[in-house]
């Protein structure tokens, strides 16, 4: 997958979107999308000017990662205590052109309520038990082993915003407080070989 690290680029450097665009000319909504991983392309003079501006390559600017990673589907059983659920997270791994392949992630989550509203979301996410009999499963965990130590950190909260959607989608707006936050706990299985 091909990514903008645009967003990462400015926080370092300490740089808002209104002052670049004032700076380059370039569109706020051209450099929104681009920090956001919207943009469906980019023009070279734009990644030219980003660059110039920057002082940077267009390799720290656009990054690309070779597995591409999806939420397919969240499944959410009944209440096992008095606010924590399980989850089922599916998502999925595409490692070469057309070949992919649907995997389960295992999730827990945490509810902090406030009477029938709910203020603050726990997710806890992790790879799920190894069952050495069953050489699928160790498959598919092997696979996600290695898809994940792939991706930079930086794409975590792009699969966090994936996942938000699907939870607010399992929730209806009256349980949901309007600060509520959802906080993402990533297993050291996940990203214990992460260093980017």
């Amino acid at each position: 997958m091909v990514r903008s690290n645009l967003a990462l680029l400015l926080a370092e450097r300490n740089l808002k979107i209104t002052k670049v665009s004032a700076d380059t000319g370039i569109s706020r909504t051209t450099l929104t999308a681009l920090c956001n991983n919207y943009s469906q392309g980019i023009q070279f003079d734009t990644l030219n000017e980003l660059c110039l501006y920057l002082d940077v390559e267009v390799s720290d600017l656009i990054a690309f990662i070779p597995v591409e990673v999806g939420i397919v589907d969240i499944g959410m059983t009944p209440y096992t205590g008095p606010v924590h659920r399980n989850l089922d997270i599916f998502i999925c791994i595409c490692y070469r052109l057309n070949e992919y392949q649907i995997v389960p992630l295992d999730g827990y989550l945490s509810e902090q309520r406030s009477g029938d509203t709910i203020n603050r979301l726990e997710v806890v996410i992790d790879v799920p038990d190894d069952y050495p009999d069953n050489e699928d499963s160790v498959r598919a965990n092997e696979l996600i082993r290695q898809s994940f130590e792939k991706l930079p950190r930086a794409f975590f909260p792009v699969l966090e915003k994936a996942l938000d959607e699907k939870l607010f989608f399992m929730y209806s707006d009256r349980q949901l407080s309007e600060n509520m936050s959802v906080t993402y706990i990533w297993s050291d299985d996940l990203i214990r070989r992460n260093n980017r």
